[in-house]
């Protein structure tokens, strides 16, 4: 049957028409919508609404946005403490949160898309569309001093409500400015460094390292270079403190006593040198009503003598002794006394002060030792098969790179086998070359002799500095395997000031850093306010609550200076740019012995 054509006009005069009738049929979700109509279905929207909300889409594209995801972060959290915590982890347990989760939105800010640093607790979408960052510290004030005194911050909490709790640098004798002034190298460039004359070695640069257990070493796998010259400086190889949170590690600083019964390895650590020993650590574990707990332990160094080699006994009641991977028996643990407390003893005695220890997926070997260790290298880290965001079990890397089959036995596995093939990795890799066994860079499976011999031998002695366990996690091992976020700034080209006293800022940190000093936090909220339209990246440091915590002391006083904070933020926000990244930062505070918790709000204008 023939028909008219339909046309353009009988289209609009349906689409009208059905829009009067939704209209009408939906007056009272009309009401509901509360005066907002861009949140009606669009087909209820007249043309003028519709073109208006198109164009307010459009321009939301072109600011970026930021919102946390402390609710996931929590949720991974709650799982994998829910393994070794004899307390109840609730899901809105969230772990805690460093200064240098605080310079991964910066860096991802101000890089890009081209960035390799991503905070683990926020998404900051379109970061080109940031026009600047703008970090303002108020030192001497605590976190709990805001939440505490919301009356007195009303601009701050009814304008820039997104804000984190972070671990106070205050805990490890650090400064806000310290840990996001001084940027580890990155993957990348931590490989070029390799390169250059002080990290790479044209002639042998050490011999294996001599420990006092004269026992027969054990032969190395006909994979691993014989000649035992390490290519390039094994302390490129370390997790940094960032993949150590990232990864689950237990680390000294928890606010909620996670860790309490924990011990560090050592009572002091040396700083690292290129000719620091490393030892293979190994774990096997059962099951008790309080989760996964230590019941055998290896530790092998880099001549493959093992150290040690125990069973332990837990001291809960074992519910499950995971013998298919453990290897462990009622039968074997039966007659056993040694207790977690002697492994850690034994193990505190076995190691330098300035050891490296090599494990796979090593934060799990940690905990049920339950003890920190600042220097860690590992393999499941090191090694990939090309895979993003995934890592190879030890018998896979074992297989593909060393070609040997491991963890093959009905039995359980072997915490010397591991040990020994984890060592093997960390060896194959140093006298390879650093791009061996990163498949996701290109490295085939049998590329051999990636890193050319260049540059001439340097190493650095034999460092006698003591530094205490808190402190060295987020000390670095050298500087040279750092640079300043300033450098950073003045290769993409964005221009930067500091604004502080003359004393606020060290030295080594802010290398080509443009600093403006003032004499008190009025002018420098004054000159920040000059400059903020100029410049890409400003940092204003906030000094008179540290200068007056006398006068703090008294109540009125207190509220007034609080109040006068939260003016100087209005002001602050007022003067940014529109679509810049606005931080305050409250840098925590010791009061009666006891260090306050820092936090930072984030707001893009």
């Amino acid at each position: 049957m023939m028909g008219r054509k339909r046309t353009m006009e009988d289209d609009n005069d349906s689409f009208q028409s059905t829009k009067k009738k939704l209209k009408m049929n939906n007056s009272k979700n009309l009401i509901e919508v509360n005066g907002d109509r861009s949140k009606l279905p669009i087909q209820m929207l007249t043309e003028e609404e519709l073109v208006e909300l198109i164009e307010r889409r459009k321009a939301a594209m072109e600011k970026p946005k930021i919102y946390l995801t402390l609710k996931d972060l929590a949720e991974e959290y709650r799982k994998r403490m829910s393994k070794i915590s004899e307390n109840d982890v609730t899901e809105e347990t969230c772990p805690p949160l460093f200064a240098l989760d605080l310079q991964c939105l910066i860096l991802n800010a101000i890089e890009g898309s081209i960035s390799s640093y991503y905070p683990r607790w926020c998404k900051l979408l379109r970061q080109s569309k940031i026009t600047s960052i703008v970090v303002m510290v108020i030192n001497g004030v605590s976190l709990s001093d805001v939440l505490s005194n919301e009356d007195c911050f009303s601009y701050l909490t009814t304008n820039l409500p997104m804000h984190i709790e972070i671990t106070p640098p205050l805990q490890y004798e650090s400064s806000f400015e310290k840990e996001i002034f001084r940027v580890r190298l990155s993957e990348s460039q931590w490989a070029a460094k390799i390169r250059d004359t002080k990290y790479s070695y044209e002639k042998p640069f050490k011999k294996v390292n001599e420990i006092t257990n004269k026992a027969d070493s054990r032969k190395l796998s006909k994979f691993v270079p014989e000649d035992p010259v390490d290519k390039f400086d094994r302390r490129l190889l370390l997790l940094n403190v960032i993949d150590m949170i990232q990864d689950g590690y237990p680390l000294p600083l928890l606010r909620d006593g996670m860790y309490n019964s924990f011990k560090f390895t050592k009572d002091k650590y040396m700083k690292l040198t290129a000719n620091s020993p490393m030892f293979a650590v190994d774990c096997e574990m059962c099951a008790t009503r309080y989760g996964r707990e230590l019941s055998r332990i290896a530790v092998v160094n880099e001549k493959f003598e093992v150290l040690m080699d125990k069973l332990v006994k837990p001291r809960n009641d074992i519910i499950d002794y995971k013998t298919r991977f453990s290897g462990i028996t009622e039968e074997m643990l039966r007659n056993v006394a040694t207790r977690l407390e002697d492994v850690q003893k034994e193990f505190q005695q076995i190691i330098p002060a300035d050891a490296i220890l090599i494990g796979h997926s090593f934060c799990n070997d940690l905990i049920a030792m339950r003890m920190f260790h600042p220097y860690v290298i590992d393999t499941s880290v090191i090694y990939n098969l090309g895979k993003k965001n995934y890592k190879s079990g030890l018998s896979t890397l074992t297989r593909y790179f060393l070609k040997k089959h491991i963890q093959i036995s009905l039995n359980g596995h072997s915490p010397v086998e591991d040990a020994i093939a984890t060592m093997e990795l960390a060896l194959l890799k140093l006298r390879t070359g650093v791009d061996f066994g990163d498949m996701l860079s290109g490295c085939t499976v049998t590329s051999f002799n990636l890193s050319e011999q260049v540059g001439s031998q340097e190493t650095s002695g034999n460092s006698k500095t003591i530094t205490d366990g808190k402190s060295v996690y987020f000390n670095p091992t050298d500087d040279q395997l750092t640079q300043t976020l300033f450098d950073i700034l003045n290769k993409v080209n964005k221009t930067n000031v500091v604004i502080g006293r003359d004393n606020s800022f060290p030295i080594e940190v802010i290398k080509g850093a443009n600093v403006v000093t003032v004499d008190n936090d009025a002018d420098c909220v004054k000159k920040a306010k000059k400059l903020i339209k100029k410049k890409q990246f400003v940092w204003l440091s906030l000094e008179d609550c540290v200068e007056e915590r006398k006068l703090l002391k008294k109540k009125s006083y207190k509220k007034d200076k609080f109040r006068q904070i939260d003016g100087q933020i209005q002001k602050i926000a007022a003067s940014c740019q529109p679509r810049s990244l606005f931080i305050p930062v409250f840098s925590g505070k010791t009061k009666k012995g006891q260090i306050l918790n820092s936090g930072a709000y984030v707001h893009i204008t």
